[in-house]
């Protein structure tokens, strides 16, 4: 979708290579859409939690009171929270979009000043705006929305501690 809206913003603005157009829409969509996709994630989260929607408590894709294992995982629930966090990504790239749009002189300056140094050396700057940058940044974007998509510590069962265990094994050795 961001090579689709780097296209579409060339062709509209009329100035600019596609490099720099995808460059500048893969930055501004990691940078700042992360902090969009959270706000939006978390508030409707907040509301799934205060409204006792249980399919959209994120990252839970089981029945309430079923314990967190593979084989109790319900599609249909799994489903209904990718449809949300689709809804949730593409509202957040459109959003950016139009900031990308209504800005578009700042953003392309932005952008042929970081690439400034390929000049001359369209292939180095391919391969610097085709693989390293989205390799990089879609490597941290996915990290971080994966640290709020997997829901709260507290939604989740209880991870084994070791000193938990000792302390069991104690308890019923007493006994």
């Amino acid at each position: 979708m961001n090579l689709f809206l780097a296209v579409l913003l060339q062709q509209i603005v009329m100035s600019g290579d596609g490099c720099v157009w995808y460059f500048v829409n893969l930055s501004v969509d990691v940078c700042a859409g992360i902090f969009i996709c959270y706000l939006l994630h978390q508030g409707i989260d907040s509301l799934a939690n205060k409204m006792g929607i249980d399919v959209l408590r994120s990252g839970e894709y089981w029945d309430r009171g079923q314990e967190a294992k593979d084989e109790n995982v319900r599609i249909s629930i799994w489903f209904a929270q990718l449809i949300v966090w689709l809804f949730i990504v593409v509202s957040s790239k459109v959003l950016l979009f139009f900031v990308q749009l209504t800005f578009h002189e700042i953003f392309l300056k932005i952008g042929q000043f970081v690439l400034a140094d390929f000049a001359g050396n369209p292939q180095l700057e391919l391969i610097f705006v085709m693989v390293i940058v989205p390799m990089t940044l879609n490597s941290v974007q996915y990290w971080m929305q994966d640290q709020f998509l997997k829901g709260k510590p507290s939604s989740h069962p209880k991870e084994i501690d070791i000193e938990d265990m000792i302390r069991e094994a104690d308890r019923r050795i007493a006994e």
